[in-house]
């Protein structure tokens, strides 16, 4: 049997490292796999005029659903939610995250003149690696007369067990402020833009990558809208990868899109009636030992009338 020095060497100078700087084994490997960069593109980029939204709006007021394809639909659907006076969007699922099950609650409300948004997910330690993942416990609420946004973090009320029971109680003062031009810079989107958190058009989706429309049974049509791949999803997903640096709670985070499903589900009036979503990437940062790939599996819910 022949030993292979310099193998062994090099496996010894990495565990003498790691036991000077404190970082793990595979946080050293990972030093030299660099991540991709994120999109260059604004909002405007990405998603249809304002001229091409109002055109497909026009068009569905005397064709019906089955006339359209699922960009169109997407495009239709979220119109028609923005100009709502009062809806409610309620997330709930599940994260996987490098091996530990996180549950996630998210609610979008749009009343007298606001929009909140609350995301909530209670902190959980990572098996074998020791590490906790961030508690996120936030709000944000968007003024529609002023533009601005204030983000305030809250405390749960209740932890689970099922992602559907998270509750939180959160401060009426104080909390971060920001105007429109400086929430376009922290998350590339005012939040009555991203009200979704894809930007959905054929600018960055293409033709292929949407199934056909399928009518179901009790009066709804679906289509699955499919990307794979960095580069194919960083631009439709601009401030959602934002949003997610800005929850995670790691410092200077960088991800990699891997897979992105999102099954989308409307009623014949061209509303959002559910949507699943199954989302793949990788995460890393400073503050973690590892390479972190988190898989999503979340489903939307929509209300339109204040209960």
């Amino acid at each position: 049997m022949t030993i292979n020095y310099k193998k062994i060497i090099s496996m010894l100078v990495v565990f003498a490292v790691a036991l000077v700087t404190g970082f793990t084994i595979g946080r050293i490997y990972l030093s030299s796999n660099t991540m991709p960069e994120g999109s260059t593109k604004t909002y405007e980029e990405v998603v249809a005029s304002n001229e091409e939204i109002l055109a497909l709006y026009n068009r569905s007021l005397t064709e019906n659903v089955s006339s359209f394809n699922g960009i169109e639909l997407w495009q239709i659907a979220n119109y028609n939610l923005s100009n709502l006076s009062y809806f409610k969007k309620i997330m709930t699922g599940n994260v996987n995250s490098t091996g530990q099950n996180l549950i996630l609650k998210a609610v979008k409300e749009k009343k007298d003149k606001s929009l909140t948004y609350t995301k909530l997910s209670p902190s959980a330690t990572v098996p074998f690696i020791g590490i906790k993942t961030p508690e996120v416990c936030s709000k944000f609420t968007y003024n529609y007369d002023t533009q601005n946004t204030n983000i305030v973090y809250g405390k749960f009320d209740v932890s689970g067990p099922a992602p559907e029971n998270l509750a939180a109680t959160f401060p009426t003062t104080g909390g971060q402020n920001y105007t429109k031009d400086n929430y376009i810079a922290e998350f590339k989107a005012t939040p009555d833009n991203a009200i979704m958190p894809y930007a959905i058009s054929n600018k960055v989706i293409p033709e292929n990558a949407v199934s056909a429309l399928t009518e179901n049974e009790d009066g709804t049509y679906s289509f699955t809208i499919s990307l794979s791949g960095h580069d194919a999803i960083k631009d439709t997903a601009l401030y959602y990868t934002e949003e997610i640096f800005f929850s995670c709670g790691y410092k200077s985070p960088k991800l990699k899109w891997q897979d992105v499903n999102i099954t989308v589900n409307v009623d014949e009036n061209f509303m959002f009636k559910s949507i699943k979503y199954h989302e793949v990437y990788s995460l890393d940062s400073p503050s973690i030992p590892i390479l972190a790939t988190i898989t999503d599996d979340f489903e939307d819910a929509f209300f339109f009338e204040e209960v």
